[in-house]
């Protein structure tokens, strides 16, 4: 009777043992993969700054063609406020930050996520393509046809390809930002079911 006392005491230490070592194989994962889906924000939050930076390089270029007297100033003014809601309404939408990963419930980064990528879907449908759609055009009347009409299909060509490759530019941040965030989104769905 007292070896089977013995052995079972011995069989709870062991699985008391292995249930720590399973707890902290658990925090480790977690950490890990809070840690992947941290780089992973960071890397959305970093796109909205290269968004920064490509729209003051835009304005000044702007700046350029308004001062050497080839666009209207209603153009130009138009052009930078579409460029500085842009960039405004991209860092308004990056609601998760990388340090709340680490700090924050995940159901809560959770739904900032979903809000976030909601946001960014709802920009581009009602702000970024009727944008687009007003200032194509008054870009190709101010840049070719008011001041050049000799050259326009030339120059309304160039401008079209340069708003198709700047479109599609824009469209590959999008993609990104919104791929990476459905990466996080998944990467905590697999820690909620364990």
């Amino acid at each position: 009777m007292e070896k089977n006392t013995f052995d079972l005491e011995q069989l709870k230490e062991q699985i008391a043992l292995l249930n720590k070592k399973l707890e902290r194989e658990n925090i480790v994962n977690e950490k890990l993969l809070k840690n992947a889906m941290s780089a992973k924000i960071r890397k959305v939050n970093n796109l909205a700054w290269t968004d920064l930076y490509l729209s003051i390089v835009a304005i000044l270029m702007f700046f350029v063609i308004y001062a050497s007297g080839n666009c209207s100033g209603w153009f130009f003014l138009f052009t930078v406020l579409i460029l500085a809601v842009s960039v405004t309404l991209s860092f308004i939408t990056n609601k998760v930050k990388s340090d709340d990963l680490m700090s924050q419930d995940l159901i809560d980064v959770k739904k900032k996520v979903i809000e976030m990528k909601q946001q960014k879907r709802k920009t581009l449908l009602y702000y970024g393509i009727p944008a687009m759609i007003v200032w194509i055009p008054w870009a190709v009347y101010e840049l070719s046809y008011k001041y050049d009409p000799e050259f326009f299909m030339w120059h309304a060509i160039s401008l079209l390809i340069g708003a198709l490759i700047g479109g599609l530019i824009g469209y590959h941040m999008y993609s990104k930002m919104q791929r990476r965030a459905s990466e996080v989104l998944n990467q905590i769905e697999e820690l909620e079911k364990e």
